[in-house]
């Protein structure tokens, strides 16, 4: 969102992209339309666990920071009042921001957010392998619930065709960027630390998609 020909803003942003795109790839001689994955990072985990969950093309499944329902879109720095994703014009279930959530997150210093059960993502459809990465103190959402509750429902489908592996970091939060990129986000944390966390949570992926892929 937010680039010429994308929507202004990150709300009721549609699936059909990735379908638009998967069908793309898929075509190009260069690609093996049997080995098509897809990394997502804190709202674009979010959409990549979507993905896999309504397209079983991708076949493999890496999230950073992820949350393990929809949550409401945005407009600029305001809850937009809908989904941030739809599917063939249907806006899918989301949990809305709450301001007593907002307000008891800042008193306890740690991310309050009451899922509302429709808007669970549904990973127990996922055909293919998934790694889960995420800090155990994330300032931006409950990350560490988010992997404990999708792994949980993964291990409802009774089945081991597919592969789940986690990591959890440490030394660092939310932002969790890519490997030796600037981060000056926390600056009450040890450098190297966040650091360390990013190279480890970078390599990790690279080897999980090339061990899966």
């Amino acid at each position: 969102f937010g680039l010429e020909g994308l929507p202004k803003d990150l709300d009721r942003i549609d699936l059909d992209s990735i379908e638009k795109a998967l069908s793309y790839l898929a075509c190009l001689p260069q690609v093996d339309g049997e080995r098509i994955g897809i990394y997502g990072r804190s709202k674009g985990a979010e959409l990549a666990l979507l993905a896999v969950s309504f397209f079983p093309e991708l076949k493999c499944l890496v999230v950073n920071s992820p949350s393990y329902a929809v949550l409401e879109g945005m407009k600029g720095y305001r809850n937009s009042g809908h989904s941030s994703w739809t599917y063939r014009g249907k806006e899918l279930p989301y949990t809305k921001f709450s301001f007593k959530d907002f307000i008891m997150s800042k008193l306890l210093r740690r991310p309050q957010i009451h899922y509302q059960t429709d808007s669970y993502i549904p990973v127990e459809k996922i055909q293919g392998h998934l790694f889960l990465i995420g800090a155990e103190k994330d300032e931006i959402w409950p990350t560490y619930e988010s992997i404990e509750k999708i792994e949980e429902r993964w291990k409802r489908r009774g089945t081991s065709a597919y592969k789940l592996k986690k990591l959890i970091l440490k030394s660092s939060g939310h932002m969790l960027t890519l490997a030796y990129q600037p981060n000056s986000r926390y600056k009450k944390l040890v450098w190297k630390g966040v650091l360390a966390d990013s190279v480890k949570s970078w390599q990790a992926t690279v080897e999980f998609f090339k061990r899966y892929l």
